[in-house]
């Protein structure tokens, strides 16, 4: 009986504190909001290890992509940060807008403290149960490599902690060597350190790709409707 009073409480307490963050934007309005609706306890985060990169993460990420695509919202990254969320999850331009660089101050306020997490396509003509031929992915390979360097250069960086081949649905692309290389590459240049991998459909065989493979230290699955 009493988990599940702890738990109505916390459902209580984040609803309204959560609906006076969303209008205020300052967490102590937002506690004090929670506070007054009986509940008296705010949740800690808790921690989990990212994937297969050892890193103690929080179980919240923080998308950064629509969130800072058009604006700064660095009130929000700040208290995101102060409530313990150390993950943070961006992407290339030409999807985000302005994210990348939106995202830039906080990154060098707080670097040695968090987790930065970019992605872009590896763009390839074919179907996501085709064969994707040495040429395709030599030619995905590259341009992945370009939109990374780009990345970098956005987020005002010279290194990231995971790079992601984003949105990708075809398990040939993923196993391709001009990936690996791709990939490596860059980490030996210092640019990056953990290959990860999205997709938003093909999910099953995009994942089996990617554990057999054994290059892919995390990966980002869509499980909504809007991705």
């Amino acid at each position: 009986m009493g988990t599940r009073r702890s738990f109505v409480n916390q459902l209580a307490m984040l609803g309204a504190g959560g609906y006076a963050l969303l209008r205020h934007g300052n967490y102590s309005t937002a506690r004090a909001a929670a506070t007054a609706t009986g509940a008296d306890t705010w949740p800690e985060m808790s921690y989990r290890t990212l994937g297969r990169t050892g890193f103690n993460a929080s179980r919240l990420v923080y998308g950064c992509g629509a969130a800072l695509s058009k604006s700064p919202a660095d009130h929000l990254l700040n208290l995101a940060f102060e409530r313990g969320v150390n993950v943070f999850d961006v992407g290339y331009s030409q999807y985000y807008g302005k994210a990348e660089q939106h995202l830039a101050p906080f990154i060098r306020a707080n670097r040695d403290n968090i987790f930065v997490i970019s992605k872009a396509p590896a763009p390839v003509r074919a179907d996501a149960d085709e064969e994707v031929s040495v040429a395709a992915a030599k030619s995905a390979a590259a341009t992945w490599t370009q939109l990374m360097n780009q990345s970098l250069s956005e987020l005002g960086q010279d290194h990231v902690d995971a790079y992601y081949v984003m949105g990708t649905n075809n398990p040939s692309l993923l196993r391709s060597d001009e990936i690996r290389l791709a990939f490596e590459a860059a980490r030996q240049a210092g640019k990056v350190t953990h290959l990860g991998v999205s997709s938003h459909e093909n999910a099953q065989n995009v994942l089996a790709a990617a554990v057999e493979t054994g290059w892919y230290d995390l990966a980002m699955i869509a499980i909504t409707p809007a991705g």
